[in-house]
């Protein structure tokens, strides 16, 4: 099973096992940034990867600026190079507002994308986590190899367009019953941190990896 989660699984990542999840999406955003309990620790990287559980990851700000395509960039190769994210492997920019982005908001995006490919320079495929309208037109653009679906955007502009084009990486489906880890068969453990997750379907390769975090 693929699951993503905003909170970590340091020193839990036997619930993750005992549950049958074999990948975990998990975050990378600027340490002083509001968002920063969302960022992932070389320790818990290390932890996943120990266990044979693989990533993918996404840079999310706490708010989405589209003039920092640059420096969103660098900070997210920073992130993955502190958890030893394998080059070659994806990394997803996050962006979403209420309602959704529309196609008079798609110029900004793709400055912004084409920020972020130039200053990555190849080293990590690039994935966009958006609504169904910057999603398809930046892969038809050629400046993302991925799409992620946000569960929560299933009401915004083109995402059922673009969900049944197929053409989609990975589709959020969102917390719906497994929120919290209400399931009553999922495992967790005593003063675990309280997840609220969303489960993802994908499709072939998307980015994913095993860490390997340089030693400390």
């Amino acid at each position: 099973m693929i699951i993503d989660c905003d909170v970590g699984f340091e020193n839990f990542v036997n619930t993750l096992t005992k549950n049958n999840i074999d990948t975990v999406g998990r975050y990378y955003c600027k340490s002083n940034d509001p968002t920063a309990y969302k960022l992932i620790s070389p320790k818990e990287a290390g932890q996943i990867a120990k266990a044979n559980i693989r990533l993918f990851t996404v840079f999310e700000a706490g708010s989405v600026d589209l003039s920092k395509g640059a420096d969103h960039a660098t900070t997210a190769m920073n992130c993955a190079n502190s958890i030893g994210q394998p080059q070659g492997s994806g990394i997803y920019f996050g962006i979403e507002k209420d309602g959704g982005f529309e196609s008079g908001d798609l110029p900004r995006i793709s400055t912004y994308f084409t920020d972020i490919k130039r200053t990555i320079g190849g080293k990590f495929d690039i994935g966009i986590y958006s609504n169904g309208t910057p999603c398809g037109s930046l892969l038809q653009a050629g400046l993302v190899k991925y799409t992620w679906l946000a569960a929560a955007s299933y009401g915004h502009d083109g995402t059922w367009d673009f969900y049944s084009s197929g053409l989609w990486t990975i589709a959020q489906v969102g917390p719906l019953d497994i929120k919290t880890w209400k399931i009553p068969s999922w495992k967790v453990a005593p003063k675990a941190p309280r997840w609220e997750i969303d489960v993802d379907f994908a499709k072939n390769e998307f980015g994913s990896f095993l860490a390997n975090p340089p030693v400390a």
